[in-house]
């Protein structure tokens, strides 16, 4: 059954096919007369070909619009891709304004008898144990830095490289356990040593020890580093005392010191890797 319904099926579009095929040869054999002939085959053939140019019509409309949405998709690519390199102009402009910034304000701390090489860096990582108090730093000897030098902010000292790799490198900070440098008192001029303590990092301070035990600190007094030993350049500021104490067999005198750099708040920093000074000529 179903076979035959498929051969009617296909008699019945081949005998219409065969028709209006008839019907457009005869138009077109009787374009430039007229007569009944004519009229009949006109009026037979105008449904189709009217069908015959709404088809083409709407073809096409319809390619155009296609053709309209694939330029509207290039040229939305394009201004994404526009959009997106002038907002990593903006960020990059804006980091060297931060870096400019930083700059400005680091010069405040650099001593005019002194010449500095410097080396930028951002913070990336920080440990996270309660005993330590080291970070990571995105540059290493490809930026020309270097174990023992020296790493500070605009305010002061941050700490020194304790270790380097070629794209990164591990900053002690001055609160660590691992941290020791000559430093002294701006004021009485006396020497001592700075020196990382476990009981006080919890509270962000540092020890100075070794002072004589005629030395006088007053609270609110400066702290700088002493130059001595060559690791640190002298001046760079450490912090304030906060208090002071005479050690238990009265031979010397300690202070606990107030950092005067956040270190738990620092993002960008400066490496100190060369530096000349009067001390060192």
């Amino acid at each position: 059954m179903r076979a035959l319904f498929r051969n009617k099926l296909f008699i019945t579009v081949l005998i219409l096919t065969v028709f209006f095929s008839a019907l457009s040869v005869a138009a077109v054999v009787s374009k430039n007369r007229s007569g009944p002939v004519t009229e009949v085959v006109s009026a037979m053939t105008n449904p189709v070909r009217r069908a015959a140019t709404a088809v083409s019509d709407f073809t096409r409309r319809l390619f155009s619009g296609i053709s309209e949405n694939d330029s509207l998709r290039e040229e939305n690519e394009k201004l994404r891709a526009e959009v997106a390199e002038l907002e990593a102009e903006l960020r990059e402009l804006e980091h060297m304004e931060d870096e400019n910034a930083a700059m400005r304000d680091l010069l405040g701390i650099v001593s005019e008898d002194q010449t500095y090489t410097l080396a930028m860096g951002e913070i990336i990582g920080r440990s996270g144990a309660s005993w330590s108090r080291v970070f990571t730093a995105d540059v290493g000897t490809s930026s020309g830095i270097s174990v023992y030098d020296a790493v500070i902010t605009a305010e002061g000292l941050v700490g020194y490289v304790s270790s380097v790799d070629l794209t990164s490198c591990r900053i002690t900070t001055i609160i660590d356990t691992a941290m020791s440098c000559s430093a002294i008192l701006s004021d009485c001029r006396q020497t001592g040593v700075c020196e990382g303590r476990y009981d006080l990092q919890k509270e962000g301070r540092l020890l100075l020890s070794l002072l004589p035990a005629n030395a006088k600190p007053s609270v609110g007094e400066t702290v700088q580093t002493s130059g001595l030993g060559g690791v640190f350049p002298k001046g760079l500021v450490i912090g304030e005392v906060v208090s002071t104490t005479m050690t238990e067999d009265g031979k010397s005198r300690t202070a606990i010191i107030e950092p005067k750099v956040d270190v738990d708040q620092i993002s960008t920093v400066f490496f100190i890797t060369d530096f000349k000074s009067d001390m060192n000529e």
